[in-house]
């Protein structure tokens, strides 16, 4: 959990797909989940770094508008 302007949010620290998996839709399921549970949108959600290029792209992808870094 990370505390962002006050709010409590939950964080995404790791994710890993198995290679047969991955461009599948897991990983943003998961990140869905995530936010779900915390009763969130995936918007306000935090993500560690760092990020490689395929993290960097689900954050994006999950959350067009911005990304909030922990």
């Amino acid at each position: 959990m990370t505390y962002v302007e006050d709010v409590v949010r939950p964080e995404v620290g790791l994710i890993f797909v198995a290679k047969e998996w991955r461009r599948t839709g897991v990983a943003t399921a998961f990140v869905q989940a995530l936010a779900s549970d915390a009763g969130m949108t995936t918007a306000d959600i935090t993500w560690e770094q760092p990020f490689t290029e395929a993290g960097e792209a689900l954050a994006r992808a999950v959350s067009p508008d911005r990304v909030w870094i922990s």
